[in-house]
């Protein structure tokens, strides 16, 4: 077998030593790699490390407890929010927008997008956010009818959690109705 094979003992089972090194195994004839076979003392044969060189190392009892495996280093929970402030126009497809800088990636985390708009009928409300590579996910798209305010919390790891740059996320708000007027108060990106 190949180096740090067992070598048995054929009659007690028990193992001799450890293969350490020896002759190539196989040779290519004719095209196709076949096992060497060797007239006797024709090839230098293998070298075996006995087991009594070898059982001062091992624990007692003859169980190896493998050393402890270093885990990844866990990566910090991080948040970046705006204080917006800003009225939402009534009726208005532009809408209005806020930006955050972000300056880490997920990086495995979770990526939660919470808001907190003041709006006394939240079914006028479209909420969409911008990654920094250009994708966009839709938060909020109209439901709620006359329920008031939306202070909400959005897991977009699904969406968002592989995005592979760090820098400005923007919030988007548009308020596709008259009468109802709203204020978006702020909102933040969290990598959890």
């Amino acid at each position: 077998g190949n180096s740090g094979s067992g070598v048995f003992n054929a009659a007690t089972g028990l193992i001799e030593g450890v293969l350490v090194r020896g002759e190539q195994d196989f040779e290519s004839r004719g095209g196709c790699t076949v096992s060497k076979i060797c007239a006797e003392g024709s090839c230098r044969g293998e070298d075996v490390t006995k087991i009594s060189v070898i059982r001062p190392f091992l624990p007692a009892g003859g169980n190896v407890t493998p050393p402890p495996v270093n885990p990844p280093p866990t990566l910090k929970e991080e948040s970046f929010a705006a204080t917006a402030n800003l009225s939402i126009p009534d009726n208005n497809k532009t809408g209005v927008s806020s930006s955050v800088a972000v300056n880490a990636k997920p990086s495995g985390r979770k990526v939660f997008i919470s808001v907190n708009i003041m709006h006394p009928y939240i079914g006028d409300l479209i909420v969409k956010v911008t990654a920094p590579d250009g994708k966009v996910v839709t938060l909020h798209q109209r439901t709620g009818a006359r329920t008031a305010n939306l202070v909400k919390s959005y897991e977009v790891t699904s969406q968002l959690g592989q995005v592979a740059v760090a820098g400005s996320y923007k919030l988007t708000v548009q308020d596709l109705a008259s009468v109802d007027k709203g204020t978006l108060m702020r909102w933040s990106v969290s990598l959890k």
